[in-house]
């Protein structure tokens, strides 16, 4: 019994060390309209002879998704039910979550560094290809010129970029679009992202 669990975890050890460094390819199709969003997501291993197919829609308040075929879905119905386990649920002490970004940041500072991290993953990335329409505002307009401003920086320094086109919205949040993203890159190779993460502060203080 103890050598089939050691087998097992042998075999699970040597699976999740290849999945971290074998290169993943990622196809991505979406589409976001005001409260309604559809992903098609494939995940490729071995030169695509592996692959996983998930899909998911968010229509009218209803989430459903599959995964190799296996559908689930959630219902409207349930919600009710949630809501009453949530009021019969003692009041507890609100745990303070740790943010990513310190609250003393300011969105400039946001963005500066999220140019940093994102300079890296593209780096990471192959990207093979990018088409895509997005529409984004922010509920201060000073704070959408920001982020436009980042994105034109990247536009133009990386080629690969011109077709993923973004749309400035100055007069509330919005997030609106359709686009296909196919890439390919190694997990192992995240390790650098997660170091600057976790080192964002005193890098932010050079």
């Amino acid at each position: 019994m103890i050598k089939s669990i050691v087998f097992v975890l042998e075999i699970s050890l040597i699976f999740l060390i290849l999945i971290v460094c074998l290169k993943m390819h990622i196809l991505l199709k979406f589409e976001v309209q005001k409260n309604n969003y559809s992903i098609k997501l494939r995940l490729g291993f071995l030169a695509n002879f592996l692959k996983i197919n998930i899909y998911a829609t968010f229509i009218g308040g209803v989430l459903e998704f599959s995964i190799m075929g296996i559908k689930f879905k959630n219902f409207k119905g349930k919600k009710k039910i949630l809501k009453e386990i949530k009021k019969e649920k003692p009041k507890q002490k609100k745990i303070k979550k740790q943010q990513f970004f310190d609250e003393n940041w300011s969105f400039k500072r946001k963005m500066k560094f999220s140019r940093i991290i994102i300079s890296e993953i593209i780096k990471i990335f192959n990207i093979k290809k990018i088409n895509a329409n997005i529409i984004v505002g922010f509920d201060n307009p000073a704070h959408t010129g920001i982020f436009i401003g980042n994105y034109y920086f990247f536009r133009n320094l990386y080629p690969i970029l011109q077709n993923l086109k973004i749309q400035p919205y100055f007069i509330e949040n919005k997030f609106e679009g359709i686009g296909e993203i196919q890439i390919s890159f190694r997990l192992i190779l995240f390790l650098k992202i997660g170091y600057l993460i976790l080192k964002r502060n005193s890098i932010m203080n050079k």
